[in-house]
């Protein structure tokens, strides 16, 4: 069976999205012993504390929300990962 170019980058761009979203996208993954021996830094300590500020953020921001009204929550909303990543940014960390 002859498998044209066309058909080919198709393939390919299936399996690579098929394998992008099996993979574990949260900070819980670098907190498995996976890590544990790792000698380039504490990933699973920093993942920790990141993993234990992020639960606090999101109780905070779950606490805060409804004081602001419905009228202006959606937009409270929207503006809460913008202003992380500009946050972030500022202190020189870059995130996509």
């Amino acid at each position: 069976m002859k498998v044209t170019k066309k058909e080919l980058r198709r393939i390919i761009r299936e399996e690579r999205n098929r394998l992008l979203t099996e993979q574990d996208h949260t900070i819980e993954r670098f907190t498995t012993t996976e890590y544990d021996g790792y000698k380039y830094g504490e990933p699973v300590e920093a993942a920790s504390q990141i993993l234990m500020a992020a639960e606090q953020f999101a109780d905070v921001v779950a606490e805060a929300l409804p004081l602001a009204g419905d009228a202006l929550s959606p937009g409270m909303r929207a503006t809460i990962i913008p202003t992380i990543m500009e946050l972030l940014a500022q202190r020189g960390v870059r995130v996509k």
